[in-house]
């Protein structure tokens, strides 16, 4: 029989390029679904891990669809708690969903929906005594956070959170802390020129942004001199040099704390109703864990500020009347058309001073009670 070349020729020309796509398609189905089944076994085997490692995760429901441009992790009634921490925290999620790329399994969206909540206990001082208990309960209506790994390491983590409430419950009554949106970012320091005070080691070094608008603060009613009004704007960038950038997590942040834990605060911006301060320095930790350094600030509406902290006991009328005069005079010689006024700050032995006047105090950022 006589093959006809001219019509065999045509019809390869049609069906090779579809039974390549089908062999494509068929193969790219293998991978993702011995994907999926390989995304299944290894959030097992790393809660396992977790767990062997002093922690407790749980879940009620897993389940991974997306196919098949992504990869969709549904999980529900999740669970994470330390029971050998000394404040015994335990954080709960009704539902958690995370993204992830079947090309890109190093990067992963993770979205909270529906309510969260924080249980802990707290010792606050060196008697013994049974410890306090505090349930805060999250809501949110956008939870996001994305993660990035490097060799099975977190490396960089975003948090955004929108219209935030959190309410906690404790022995001291009802506190609320709510935002129209609060995003923290971290990742490894990039360093440049002028950084010469910095470590050079590569995996040390953390760049940590904090940013929140409308912010309210769970700031006592006897406060009158407040603002009404929430916190317009927070802008914080620092640097933590001695923190170890390729493992994010509670034992980096310890071992960071037992040294020195130095800090620089790159850039700040507060904007609260009058109230307008940018400020830029540099902080360690004391032997009790206390901030100690010196920053130098720039700060807009000093009057309102002064009455803030007559109000709430830091100064009493006459230092009060004392520093007004004087920020008044140098906001009168300071040049700037704003009429902010630069100044410093320092925080010496757990006491905070503006310029020469002490205007408060600070604790420990770690309990040295458990």
């Amino acid at each position: 029989m006589k093959i006809n070349t001219q019509t065999f020729s045509k019809r390869w020309r049609i069906y090779a390029p579809t039974g390549a796509m089908l062999l494509i398609a068929l193969a790219y189905s293998i991978y993702w679904f011995s994907l999926s089944a390989s995304l299944l076994r290894n959030v097992d085997k790393w809660i396992e891990e977790q767990n062997q490692q002093g922690y407790s995760i749980s879940y009620g429901s897993l389940e991974v669809s997306g196919y098949p441009f992504r990869l969709h992790i549904d999980l529900t009634d999740v669970t994470v708690s330390e029971p050998g921490h000394p404040n015994r925290w335990t954080w709960n999620a009704s539902h958690l969903v995370g993204l992830t790329l079947p090309y890109k399994l190093n990067h992963i969206i993770l979205e909270s929906q529906g309510s969260q909540r924080i249980n802990y206990q707290e010792n606050l001082g060196p008697v013994a005594r049974a410890p306090f208990h505090y349930s805060v309960a999250v809501n949110t209506e956008s939870a996001r956070t994305s993660l990035v790994f490097s060799k099975q390491k977190l490396v960089r983590l975003s948090i955004d959170l929108v219209k935030l409430n959190a309410t906690r419950l404790g022995p001291d009554g009802d506190q609320v802390l709510a935002a129209e949106r609060l995003q923290i970012h971290s990742r490894p320091l990039i360093r440049h020129a002028g950084m010469s005070t910095l470590p050079s080691s590569p995996s040390s070094g953390l760049d940590l942004f904090l940013q929140a608008d409308a912010l309210s603060l769970p700031f006592d009613d006897t406060f009158s001199a407040l603002p009404a009004a929430p916190i317009d704007t927070i802008k914080i960038n620092i640097l933590m040099p001695d923190m170890d950038s390729t493992a994010l997590n509670f034992s980096s942040f310890a071992i960071w704390a037992e040294g020195e834990g130095n800090i620089e605060l790159t850039s700040s911006h507060i904007l609260w109703d009058q109230i307008d301060i940018t400020a830029s320095g540099a902080f360690h930790l004391d032997e009790q864990a206390r901030l100690e350094g010196e920053i130098s600030s720039l700060i807009g509406g000093h009057n309102q500020l002064v009455d803030l902290l007559i109000d709430s006991g830091a100064l009493d009328q006459n230092s009060g009347a004392l520093m007004t005069s004087g920020l008044g005079l140098l906001a009168a010689f300071s040049g700037d058309p704003q009429g902010r006024i630069k100044t410093s700050v320092r925080i010496k032995e757990g006491d905070v001073f503006l310029g020469p006047a002490k205007i408060g105090s600070v604790g420990p950022i770690i309990s040295p009670y458990h």
